[in-house]
């Protein structure tokens, strides 16, 4: 779980501009929140196969996001994550999912 601030501008007037915040956040904590334990160069690159967003409401005054992602398995190749993003006052804006496709990267030749 961690707080972000998007930098040089924290938050957006345009709806669909600040809901981006949110979909960025899940499209790209879910691998890290799968590797944390692992330590130096990974082995392996996991993009993404499907994101699935839920947006649940609009607060373009929170200019910190909590991000709550995790990535509860991992097996056969295939990485299952969720998340949620809360903003600063305690409102859960979007939740929602992603299927990672892990693979090794290529052997550097």
């Amino acid at each position: 779980m961690s707080w972000f601030r998007f930098r040089p501008v924290a938050a957006f007037d345009d709806p669909v501009v600040d809901a981006c915040r949110s979909l960025i956040l899940m499209d790209t904590l879910e691998w890290p929140a799968a590797v944390r334990a692992h330590t130096g160069t990974l082995p392996w690159v996991a993009p993404s196969l499907d994101l699935s967003v839920r947006f649940h409401r609009l607060e373009p005054t929170s200019e910190w996001l909590l991000s709550d992602t995790t990535a509860a398995v991992a097996t056969d190749g295939l990485i299952g994550g969720a998340a949620s993003i809360w903003s600063e006052s305690g409102s859960l804006l979007a939740s929602g999912g992603e299927q990672m496709l892990c693979r090794p990267l290529a052997p550097d030749t």
